[in-house]
């Protein structure tokens, strides 16, 4: 298993798995009740959204082996990050998350990053 950064280059895979994940997730049947009648415009809002977390979020995949005599990989989750909006400063920073401290504890805010959305595809018979 290799867990890594998103980039552009994902973008084909992380909609295959919004989209093989998506009936498994109860919002997905509430928000887009007619996906099945069709699939075409529901790739193409899937796709959206994930060139949207691209753009605006930390993201991160999950590659696995696609057999044990490859070394190829293919992605089969990712996962979408926000960090809270005062320490936003751009979505591939490098500069290291601030540290709490004990008189920071008390406050309401926190400063972990908040999770978008949560992705795998079914496993694969």
């Amino acid at each position: 298993m290799n867990i890594r950064l998103a980039t552009h280059t994902d973008l084909e895979a992380m909609t295959t798995v919004l989209i093989g994940a998506s009936p498994m997730d109860p919002v997905y049947p509430y928000r887009f009740p007619d996906r099945h009648l069709y699939p075409d415009e529901f790739a193409a809002l899937c796709r959206q959204k994930c060139a949207e977390y691209l753009e605006s979020s930390t993201v991160v995949v999950c590659e696995m082996p696609v057999n044990q005599y490859s070394g190829a990989t293919q992605v089969v989750a990712f996962s979408a990050w926000d960090m809270p909006s005062t320490q936003q400063t751009s979505r591939r920073a490098s500069a290291p998350l601030p540290t709490t401290s004990k008189e920071d504890t008390s406050s309401s805010k926190s400063s972990s990053p908040t999770p978008r959305t949560n992705a795998s595809a079914p496993a694969q018979p």
